[in-house]
């Protein structure tokens, strides 16, 4: 497979054979309509540049990689943490990263980030519009 070659949306429909459009929610209404179409789209490329093949879980012995961006704040995507009152007081975050989008190489989880960031925010982040 050329990564070079499934650089957009359409490129990896026309190898599953689907139209782009052949969205859960053709006409999504909301963000979470959004979110879900982001999903099957991000779950659609795994399949592809993965070929097809899953993660074996009971193998320790081999390597997958999962998507972790790290979120900038701005005007549609604000986050943080905060101190309430007077006193100190200790936040803690924690994630976990599902098995459904992980890839089978380093390189392959990088093409993502690089030609399909818009897909994955919009899967990983409520925005404001």
């Amino acid at each position: 497979m050329n990564l070079d070659e499934l650089t957009t949306w359409e490129s990896i429909c026309k190898i599953k054979g689907i139209e782009p459009s052949a969205l859960p929610f053709p006409n999504a209404a909301n963000d979470t309509e959004e979110g879900v179409n982001a999903f099957f789209q991000l779950s659609t490329i795994r399949e592809v540049l993965n070929d097809g093949k899953d993660a074996d879980w009971s193998n320790s012995n081999e390597t997958k990689w999962a998507l972790w961006p790290d979120v900038v704040e701005d005007k549609t995507k604000p986050s943080g943490f905060g101190l309430s009152y007077d006193v100190y007081d200790y936040s803690h975050a924690h994630t976990s990263v599902g098995s459904r989008l992980s890839f089978n190489s380093r390189e392959k989880a990088k093409h993502v980030f690089a030609h399909f960031l818009p897909i994955l925010e919009k899967f990983m982040l409520i925005t404001k519009k």
